[in-house]
């Protein structure tokens, strides 16, 4: 059985979370930073127009005081980008009403640029989270399988959430004869661990399969 909490945080605690390292991104399930700038901007564009977002889902390491993202890398990542890092919104964003009821461009905008209220708006903005405290790595990755299989996940994008010990071949893919040969934007794909993940099924399985339903059969042990 599942066993979480609903808490809610503030895009300014969020914010903080991350550039104190506390609210981190580093499991080994999580996808590298897929969104453009026109989802960033969308995401800001729908909390100052009050549409709600997912909630996000977290661990929590009661030694550390920290939170693991399992859900919600994407939205986060965004935020932060937009708010503390000066991210201009997109140029296709759509004005929006400030407090006074008057509308208010806000494509091609920074942060710091937008009306006083409207950046309150944004970091006062509550986003829902699901904390999680006792939770294994096994559990983990099914819980992010689910959430994301009616997702358009790539096939090694599935297959890593099914794989056991997906860190040791994350350790190899740090060697330089993959750094050296795989560029940047193919390791953001998972690339070098696709072709690691297929290695060792070549050297250690009989009558191997490349198949992606055949090579996640072979990752869950």
């Amino acid at each position: 059985m599942y066993d979480f909490s609903r808490k809610s945080m503030s895009v300014s605690a969020l914010v903080k979370g991350i550039k104190s390292n506390k609210i981190r991104f580093d499991m080994a399930i999580q996808r590298g930073e897929v969104w453009d700038n026109y989802r960033k901007s969308l995401l800001i564009h729908s909390i100052l127009i009050g549409i709600p977002i997912e909630p996000l889902l977290v661990v929590y390491n009661p030694e550390a005081k920290d939170y693991a993202v399992i859900q919600g890398k994407q939205r986060s990542l965004a935020l932060y980008d937009i708010v503390e890092k000066g991210k201009k919104l997109h140029a296709e964003m759509e004005p929006v009403l400030d407090d006074a009821g008057n509308s208010v461009e806000i494509a091609k905008k920074k942060f710091t640029d937008l009306p006083t209220d409207l950046q309150e708006r944004i970091k006062e903005y509550t986003l829902d989270i699901w904390r999680f405290e006792q939770i294994t790595d096994d559990e983990m990755n099914e819980l992010f399988f689910r959430i994301n299989y009616g997702k358009p996940l790539t096939a090694i994008e599935l297959t890593r959430t099914k794989t056991v010990s997906l860190s040791e071949f994350q350790k190899i893919a740090t060697h330089e004869a993959f750094t050296i040969a795989i560029s940047d934007a193919a390791r953001r794909k998972f690339f070098d661990e696709k072709l690691i993940i297929q290695s060792w099924i070549m050297c250690f399985k009989e009558n191997p399969s490349m198949l992606s339903a055949q090579v996640k059969k072979h990752m869950q042990g």
